[in-house]
């Protein structure tokens, strides 16, 4: 019996060991392996050897939550990034001395300069919910538009 507890102990071990390295899968299998045993050890049908498969269950699922939030605020940061720059180029073309040029072309190019801002927005919009909804604790800048002005406010969402 205390053999077993000693593996049970080993593999809490390692468990807190691949815990604390964020690049690290956890599943059964990389446990086993950093405990020096045999992964067939972990499915004994104790009630401690059940409760470890529910713990290491519980981690994996915070694991892939964790990199499913990093992925979608990396993702977030590379919109808004895009939109920043998109904003920027709508505003050198409102802010440029008019030239002599076929009215037609400059609203093609701030049409497409809108749409691209719009699919950014809408995007970003998107990515900020599916983050909301995984962890409802992130902190968020929300952005508004003003219909009437066309301001933008932005405002922290805590």
């Amino acid at each position: 019996m205390t053999e077993e507890i000693d593996a049970i102990e080993l593999f809490y071990k390692a468990l807190e060991e691949l815990k604390a390295d964020p690049s690290e899968k956890i599943n059964p299998n990389r446990i086993a392996q950093k405990a020096g045993r045999s992964n067939s050890n972990i499915y004994k049908k104790t009630s401690r050897h059940i409760q470890l498969q529910r713990d290491i269950k519980a981690a994996q699922e915070i694991r892939d939550k964790d990199l499913k939030i990093e992925k979608l605020e990396a993702e977030i940061r590379k919109l808004t990034r895009q939109l920043t720059n998109a904003k920027k180029k709508v505003e050198e073309l409102q802010n440029k001395e008019p030239e002599v040029v076929d009215n037609k072309v400059w609203i093609e190019k701030l049409t497409e300069m809108y749409r691209m801002s719009d699919n950014l927005i809408t995007k970003n919009k998107s990515l900020q919910q599916q983050l909301i909804d995984i962890n409802p604790d992130a902190v968020m800048e929300i952005e508004h538009v003003d219909r009437e002005t066309g301001e933008i406010i932005s405002f922290t969402r805590k």
